[in-house]
């Protein structure tokens, strides 16, 4: 945190440094709660997932805007499959049979 608030007084270093900085936080966050390093004796579950969601955000929204020529299309496809893949599901929500079956 305290390299991201310094990177505030030079953006071009910060623009560089945001990917690294939000793997960082993805990793060092979620490491000590996935059970590889020892047994926590939780699943894990939303609540443990916040801060390691905020650093895979920061890392995608930093490299989308360092892509943002080449990635803008690429972007738009991903988010029109998304949205057909939800259209495609939601038939399945339609009564409780239908989604345990």
């Amino acid at each position: 945190l305290l390299v991201l608030s310094l990177s505030v007084l030079n953006p071009r270093k910060a623009a560089s440094e945001a990917p690294i900085i939000g793997m960082a936080i993805l990793l060092l966050s979620f490491v000590p709660m996935s059970n590889v390093l020892f047994p926590v004796g939780t699943m894990i579950g939303e609540r443990l997932l916040y801060i390691p969601s905020a650093g895979l955000l920061l890392t995608v929204v930093s490299l989308f805007f360092s892509w943002w020529r080449r990635g803008a299309f690429l972007l738009w496809i991903a988010c029109s499959l998304g949205i057909w893949r939800c259209a495609l599901r939601v038939p399945e929500w339609k009564n409780s049979t239908s989604i345990t079956t």
